[in-house]
């Protein structure tokens, strides 16, 4: 600052102003540093408020934003460089604990504290239903004194008990036993889902049981996955199971295994619409109010009689026994008019499931399953006949060659159809193939799935007539049918649908020398960054050459990254959380790159292809007209697959 003839120069006097004010603004800031800061932020302005989710009142609220504003002001005035160039350390923490007072005191005023507890409920409800199941209940009444309140007052959570384990000695645990009486309490007079097991133990009385026998009222969703021998310990069930709809009972049998005598436990139930049993022999000596049933499942050897008794029935699994073959003598007909699904297994021995359907009228029969060693097609004819059939699943080695077209020709309806050919003649699914000159089996199929241990000439051809024939219109003498919207070929190993989508892609590498390097690569890579055992150092320093080897390569053939499927290797290692030596060498980001540089000529080369990859063992067929958008989502599926299994075709992408 210059001074002429004792007068200050008007800019030098501004220079003058500026830098007093400066100098006050920093003694302040420094006393209120010193002390009124540090006694604001060791004494709150609502202290109670930082243990509690308890909403501030109006006066408590509008201190806590005058003290923010204070704050805030003075963390304002730290921002001044002549400050801060002091002493960096000391302001950084100041400025750290400014945030943190800053912060919390807003959290007081948060809109979650006036939420009601009703809210809480719903929003309890929702997750439990929606998004965990297995969340604990008990966990929300931990968190704090709201939501404690707003967990125990509501009922819908606390329906659903924990799995009770017999076998263990938590199960006879008195403060375990509290706690289930609790759930009780808390669940109010809902009805309660519940799962027992006891597999191991015998007993004829237990704590558990003791619990929640007095609630069997209210027992809605029951499984019971126990051992035959405590099975007597239920008798306190009895005529007590008015709520009771959905039945599920698995039965561990000893080694010397001795059939049931008859159980009426469940035979008054009024409201029991749903049963499904598991165990050794018939179980026919579970007394059923059959006539109420809507759903079954299990192993009946005197299934005519029963399912005379159930005319109510929409669905129907029957299963063989071992030991006591399905071999019926004739009865009278029996009409299931509700049944819309009826499954068949018979996987041991021989077994004659079929004479059940000889009088059996179903005229509302809509899906059909049949699994074992055992078919007769007629049958089935006189069965399908009578009904509208929309799904045939067939898993049998005993189809002749004419037999499976005779069984199409009477389900004209059929929109699904599931065929395993392992076992069957080479030549049953060429009935299957569309000729415009010639009358179609099954015109409104819509969904095709085939089983089989090798690839298949025929049910590639049967594929592509359904998928890709031409519609003229107004045709003379030809005739139609429905696009196929899935058509899936299912292999019974990984190994063999790699093969086969090889083969029908026409992907070789006989042109390409380097294929068996690339292929290599990929097993190698494979194994160590996505194996089971944890690598050692060596084992990633070669995965780190064989990756420096792959970026200094050049060009690599498409075909051989088709073959060799490093690019949905690349994918993976790059998508993965975690991947052994990532932290040293990068293995995610350097897969990124490369994946990145190979993406459009994969990209290119789809657009040729057919069969996305679905899971490990399954390929899915994109008819040529779908094919020609070449939408990126398309693409994607076609180079790199799907993931999961699923049973609706691939989404079309405009």
């Amino acid at each position: 600052m210059s001074i002429q003839s004792g007068a200050i120069q008007s800019s030098s006097l501004e220079d003058l102003v500026k830098g007093i004010t400066i100098m006050s603004n920093i003694r302040f800031s420094y006393d209120i540093g010193r002390s009124e800061y540090i006694s604001l932020v060791s004494t709150p302005p609502v202290p109670r408020l930082l243990h509690s989710n308890d909403p501030p009142t109006e006066i408590e609220a509008s201190l806590i934003r005058r003290t923010i504003s204070q704050v805030e002001h003075e963390a304002s005035l730290m921002e001044n460089p002549w400050l801060t160039a002091r002493n960096q350390q000391a302001l950084a923490q100041r400025r750290v604990h400014y945030a943190q007072f800053i912060g919390e005191q807003r959290s007081l005023l948060s809109p979650l504290r006036h939420f009601p507890s009703e809210i809480f409920s719903e929003i309890f409800i929702h997750y439990r239903i929606c998004v965990d199941e297995s969340l604990p209940p008990m966990l929300l009444a931990h968190i704090c004194r709201r939501w404690r309140v707003a967990a125990l007052s509501t009922s819908q959570l606390w329906c659903t008990l924990p799995t009770l384990d017999l076998d263990s000695a938590r199960g006879r645990d008195p403060r375990f036993i509290e706690i289930l009486r609790s759930y009780m309490s808390w669940s109010g007079a809902l009805p309660l889902t519940l799962h027992l097991y006891n597999t191991v133990s015998t007993f004829s009385s237990h704590p558990i049981l003791d619990a929640i026998i007095p609630h069997s009222p209210r027992w809605r969703n029951v499984n019971l996955d126990v051992n035959t021998a405590s099975f007597a310990a239920y008798t306190g069930i009895r005529g007590k199971l008015a709520a009771l709809h959905t039945l599920k009972i698995r039965l561990h049998a000893e080694p010397s295994f001795e059939p049931m005598a008859p159980s009426d436990l469940f035979a008054l139930a009024p409201n029991l619409r749903e049963v499904s049993v598991e165990g050794e022999g018939p179980q026919d000596w579970l007394i059923l109010p059959w006539h109420q049933l809507a759903r079954f499942s299990g192993k009946l050897k005197q299934a005519p009689r029963i399912l005379r008794a159930a005319p109510q029935l929409m669905t129907c699994e029957l299963s063989a026994v071992l030991g006591h073959p399905m071999v019926y003598r004739p009865f009278d007909p029996v009409t299931l008019h509700l049944l819309q699904s009826l499954s068949l297994h018979s996987d041991w021995g021989s077994v004659h499931s079929p004479q059940l359907l000889d009088n059996l009228i179903l005229p509302n029969l809509e899906v059909f399953r049949f699994r074992g060693p055992s078919f007769l097609v007629n049958s089935c004819i006189s069965t399908f006949s009578s009904c509208s059939l929309r799904s045939l699943t067939l898993y049998t080695s005993a189809l002749q060659g004419g037999d499976f077209p005779r069984l199409l020709v009477h389900t004209p309806l059929l929109t699904d159809l599931d065929v395993d050919t392992c076992g069957m003649p080479w030549n049953v699914a060429i009935p299957l193939i569309f000729s415009p000159d010639q009358p179609p089996l099954v015109p409104a199929l819509l969904r095709l799935t085939f089983r089989t241990h090798d690839i298949q000439d025929h049910i590639v051809a049967v594929i592509k007539s359904r998928c890709d024939f031409l519609q003229v219109p107004n045709p003379p003498h030809t005739y139609s049918v429905a696009r196929l919207e899935c058509a899936r070929i299912v292999f019974r190993s990984p190994i063999v649908c790699r093969s086969a989508q090889d083969y029908l892609e026409a992907w070789s590498g006989k042109n390409h020398p380097e294929s068996g390097t690339v292929v290599g690569w990929n097993n190698h890579l494979n194994n160590i960054l996505l194996g089971k055992k944890i690598p050692d150092q060596k084992k990633l320093q070669s995965v780190h050459s064989i990756f420096s080897t792959i970026e200094n390569y050049g060009t690599i053939y498409v075909e051989n990254l088709r073959l060799s499927r490093l690019h949905i290797l690349m994918r993976r290692i790059s998508l993965s959380p975690r991947v052994p030596g990532d932290e040293s060498y990068k293995f995610r980001t350097r897969a990124a790159v490369l994946l990145e540089q190979w993406t459009p000529a994969l990209f290119e080369n789809a657009k040729t292809c057919r069969w996305i990859t679905e899971g490990d063992s399954d390929l899915v067929y994109v008819p040529e007209s779908d094919i020609q958008g070449y939408g990126h989502e398309l693409l994607t599926l076609l180079v790199f697959g799907r993931t999961q299994s699923r049973d609706c075709k691939w989404e079309r992408t405009t």
